[in-house]
């Protein structure tokens, strides 16, 4: 059988990004709660021994749901560009 699509070979990333199913939105409207909520994603700081303390992390929400779903937003991005280019060639 013929794929009718040929080029979603090029676009690995948005392959994975369509394969979760809207799993993504869930996650991030999660992340969007914990915040609503005051809550932060933090990590342990241990570079003072003596006083170890939990440091906030500061990312976008989509860059938190891209590392959870192993989506590279870099290859994503030129994924997209590639996406307009060969629309705009076929015009």
């Amino acid at each position: 059988m013929t794929d009718r699509y040929p080029e979603h070979d090029r676009y690995p990333e948005h392959e994975k990004l369509g394969a979760l199913k809207g799993a993504n939105i869930t996650v991030g409207e999660f992340i969007e709660w914990l915040e609503s909520k005051g809550y932060v994603i933090a990590r342990w700081d241990s570079t003072v021994v003596s006083e170890p303390r939990l440091m906030p992390i500061a990312r976008q929400i989509g860059t938190w749901v891209a590392d959870f779903f192993d989506i590279d937003e870099n290859r994503l991005e030129q994924e997209k560009r590639g996406m307009l280019e060969s629309i705009r060639r076929a015009i």
